[in-house]
């Protein structure tokens, strides 16, 4: 009964929350477990007994509760996804402390920019179009410098925003919200999938970082043991990188929804549109300020008549002859 209320429970979740969200703190806590039982086990005694023997301690009551507690505890931090994001991407608080590590960190990633943009010019000079394409695409997980910041995964997601609708004078972060309603469900679909790729390797990059930081003192004294927590460094560094090409992928899908749908969200706004790219962008950069403003003090540019389609339509002479 208990399991198949939590596959229940699963099914309403969706299964991409169950995998993204159950697994990586599912193995966070069968490693502190793993790890328990290390630490417990005798000064002469196997590591893989020791191991061994705690598993069938734990019984069935054991195991439920295990995979309970996984479940349960996947859904309470569920809320905190967006934080867990923001803390790879380099939004660490407003202390002292922290200020001077982004900033140092910042530094690296503005160097680090620097250095690719200079090896793609001499690689243009030497015409390797092949060095050059792959230079290309590493900027562009580059923002311009002033919007650096101390992660790679910060600045693709920020090159992402910055590149998107403001080719267009729009706000991406503004106006995305609006946009995503017009969107076809296959580009929804896609946006979803994607925000699970990047929110799954960021949860699993965080929960392998902390099995690997807590098995460091435990293991240290066991020779090849030390293995298995410098796997789960290594693991979680590599899904770290897998997220940022998963955020990458998102910052195309994100550049293609404004560059075929961003008219759609004119219309549904009954804003007349531009006759031109200029005067798109004279518009979309008020229309920015206007959804930017809650109370209204950053007014659409005045003129601006409300285009209603649907009356315009009805309001057709029949031309048929009927």
């Amino acid at each position: 009964m208990m399991f198949s209320g939590l596959a229940a429970g699963a099914k309403a979740i969706g299964l991409r929350f169950t995998i993204s969200g159950i697994l990586p703190f599912a193995l966070l806590g069968w490693f502190a477990f793993g790890l328990a039982s290390v630490e417990n086990a005798g000064p002469k005694e196997s590591l893989l007994k020791a191991l061994n023997t705690s598993l069938h301690s734990l019984g069935p009551a054991g195991w439920a509760l295990m995979i309970v507690g996984s479940f349960v505890f996947a859904v309470i931090t569920q809320p905190f996804q967006i934080a867990v994001v923001r803390l790879l991407e380099g939004y660490w608080g407003a202390s002292v402390a922290s200020d001077h590590l982004r900033a140092i960190c910042a530094e690296f990633q503005r160097r680090r920019r620097h250095y690719l943009h200079t090896r793609r010019t001499f690689a243009a000079t030497r015409k390797s179009k092949h060095v050059t394409a792959y230079l290309t695409r590493q900027l562009e997980r580059y923002p311009d410098p002033e919007h650096i910041l101390p992660t790679l995964l910060g600045n693709t997601l920020r090159a992402g925003e910055r590149s998107a609708g403001e080719r267009y004078g729009l706000d991406t972060v503004r106006s995305w919200s609006r946009l995503y309603y017009e969107l076809p469900d296959i580009f929804r679909c896609d946006v979803a999938d994607l925000h699970a790729e990047v929110d799954g390797g960021a949860r699993l990059a965080i929960a392998l970082g902390i099995a690997g930081v807590g098995g460091l003192p435990v293991l240290l004294p066991h020779g090849w043991w030390n293995l298995v927590w410098l796997s789960a460094m290594a693991l979680s560094w590599i899904s770290y990188r897998g997220t940022i090409t998963a955020a990458s992928n998102l910052r195309v899908v994100l550049a293609s929804a404004f560059d075929l749908y961003r008219f759609n969200l004119l219309t549904a706004l009954h804003i007349p549109l531009p006759d031109d790219h200029a005067q798109e962008r004279v518009q979309n950069d008020q229309l920015s300020k206007f959804l930017a403003s809650p109370d209204g003090k950053s007014p659409l540019p005045p003129g601006i008549k409300y285009y209603h389609p649907e009356l315009a339509q009805c309001s057709t002479p029949d031309q048929s002859g009927d």
